[in-house]
């Protein structure tokens, strides 16, 4: 009996130390997907405004030539911008170095207002932040907090701006930075979590193959079910002190770090 109870403590340390190294992949893979992912966006964004920028370089062109005034070029590059889109359905906006806004297709009210004094959740000017970034640098990231479309709470947003010199405007698009870390959530749920799960399952089948484990890791594999499905709030629940339900309580730490990482 003694034998059996230091094989079985002996099979939980080879687990846990398989699962903990299963654990820190899923951090280095989950840091390099979010990585990639972002960039990815950044770039979508950021090829936008580049093209946007390229649908009014005849009017620019025209502008420092003096075919046209500097009233008609604004009036034909609003026209354009208004019907842009951007990553998902996302919008371009404009405002000039005076920090009012010359165009806002979702938020009308703001259109022809000064914004200087307009603060995010937390409190930022963005719209300064974005005038003296376009001033400094010609273009650049800015992060802050701003409203989905029909959602009432603010959500983490970053948008590129750039300096349109020719007009005194400064246009931009964004992206909402949860978008990215739903599409890394998925990427682990869908690549590494059923991976890692798997493996968990034929170490527990091939080290407790006996009757009296059986309901329990029945057990185990409902709960696998529920975090492939998204839910990494469920628990295993446990009573007894056998390796088994030691084994629950560990499985029960990782799925939290899971959530932590997401």
């Amino acid at each position: 009996m003694i034998s059996i109870m230091k094989k079985f403590s002996l099979s939980i340390f080879v687990i846990i130390a398989i699962i903990s190294i299963a654990t820190i992949q899923t951090v280095i893979v989950s840091n390099v997907s979010y990585e990639m992912t972002n960039k990815s966006y950044e770039n979508k964004v950021k090829d936008v405004i580049r093209s946007t920028l390229a649908q009014i370089e005849s009017y620019t062109q025209d502008l420092n030539q003096g075919k046209i005034t500097i009233e008609q070029a604004r009036e034909s590059v609003k026209k354009i911008i208004t019907n842009t889109k951007s990553l998902g359905g996302e919008y371009v906006f404009m405002i000039d170095t005076d920090v009012n806004m010359v165009l806002h297709p979702i938020s009308t009210n703001l259109n022809g207002q000064n914004v200087a004094n307009t603060k995010d959740a937390q409190g930022k000017n963005l719209f300064i932040e974005m005038v003296d970034l376009a001033k400094k640098k010609n273009s650049g990231f800015v992060n802050y907090y701003w409203k989905k479309p029909n959602e009432i709470e603010p959500s983490p947003k970053k948008s590129y701006i750039q300096l349109i010199p020719e007009l005194n405007w400064v246009i931009g698009s964004g992206i909402y930075t949860d978008e990215v870390n739903k599409v890394v959530f998925n990427t682990i749920l869908t690549e590494l979590v059923p991976t890692f799960f798997l493996s968990l399952i034929v170490i527990v089948f091939t080290i407790f193959k006996t009757k009296s484990t059986k309901k329990e890791l029945e057990k185990i594999g409902v709960f696998i079910q529920e975090v492939l499905k998204g839910d990494l709030k469920s628990k295993l629940e446990y009573n007894s002190d056998n390796d088994i339900n030691k084994l629950c309580e560990y499985i029960n730490q990782i799925v939290s770090s899971f959530g932590l990482i997401i």
